[in-house]
């Protein structure tokens, strides 16, 4: 007899835990007076580098169009989540980068994921969560490699 859970695949075993998480933090957010950043902004302040970046490298990074991404960026920019500067390197370009009020969610965000992680371990035991922890980063090393690997790859077939 299979119990709850063991026929789901990777992408639900994967997935269902980081949408618990994703909940998590979206009900902090709201809780701590948040509540214009929305679930669609997500994958913009996932991606989203300490430095900055161009909205073309968020939108590659979250597989979404340049537009979608842009899109999502203004809302969190009208909001004074993120800001757009110059780009130092090529003045055509703009950096999209936090603000005061971005650092200020970030730092809520992994505060919220700390704390379930913490409940997570007591639940699953340290030496398990660590294991877990260094498998997932494992594969997401490797995968994003191969992503990258994929990509120059399907560039080169392109030109």
């Amino acid at each position: 007899m299979q119990t709850q859970g063991e026929d789901f695949l990777l992408g639900s075993l994967l997935s269902i835990p980081a949408d618990i998480l994703e909940h998590e933090v979206f009900e902090q957010y709201a809780k701590a007076g948040y509540s214009e950043v929305r679930l669609m902004h997500s994958a913009i302040l996932r991606y989203l580098p300490p430095e900055g970046c161009r909205v073309t490298e968020l939108a590659r990074q979250a597989r979404m169009t340049k537009q979608a991404a842009g899109y999502l960026v203004d809302s969190l920019v009208q909001s004074g989540y993120l800001e757009r500067i110059p780009d130092p390197t090529d003045g055509r370009a703009q950096i999209v980068r936090r603000t005061a009020k971005g650092w200020e969610i970030h730092r809520l965000a992994r505060h919220t994921v700390q704390q379930v992680q913490e409940e997570w371990t007591r639940i699953y035991g340290e030496e398990n969560m660590q294991q877990l922890l260094s498998l997932l980063r494992d594969l997401v090393h490797r995968v994003l490699g191969l992503s990258y690997r994929r990509s120059i790859s399907a560039r080169n077939l392109e030109e």
